[in-house]
């Protein structure tokens, strides 16, 4: 079964945005780190989690209800699009969120308002995971 879990520690985030590649919705961005391995469906019950986190500035919003509402939000979407697209999301290893805009107000944001950005972020990665592990199963066919 495939876990959430969040990134624990400054240094492994800082590895995360080294190693990652990002991706860009409306006012969403991630950053996305894939396994090494290039067979998804294949995956082991020690590599079924996905590391997450979940960033909002404070200019962003500068009120800490607002921000913690919008956590809360990116969290619920990543949830819930892990249970829609689980054959597909076990290629991603580590994930960061951000979301660069806040309403006034707590209440004027909604799921349905971060879902679509979400979603169009991990259809991006998908994309860029199945384009690039076709050219190294190809590079790697050749150099056999």
């Amino acid at each position: 079964m495939l876990q959430l879990k969040p990134i624990k520690g400054f240094n492994n985030i800082g590895l995360i945005y080294k190693n990652g590649n990002k991706f860009y919705a409306n006012n969403a961005t991630a950053i996305v780190v894939f396994r090494k391995n290039y067979s998804c469906q294949n995956v082991t019950k020690e590599n079924s989690t996905i590391y997450f986190a979940v960033i909002i500035g404070k200019k962003t919003a500068k009120k800490a209800v607002v921000r913690n509402r919008i956590k809360r939000l990116l969290r619920e979407s990543l949830r819930i699009l892990t249970k829609q697209y689980h054959e597909k999301i076990n290629c991603i290893e580590q994930i960061i969120l951000y979301y660069n805009a806040a309403p006034t107000h707590q209440k004027l944001i909604k799921l349905k308002d971060i879902m679509p950005a979400i979603e169009n972020i991990l259809m991006q990665a998908f994309i860029y995971y199945n384009d690039n592990s076709t050219q190294n199963f190809n590079s790697s066919d050749k150099s056999i």
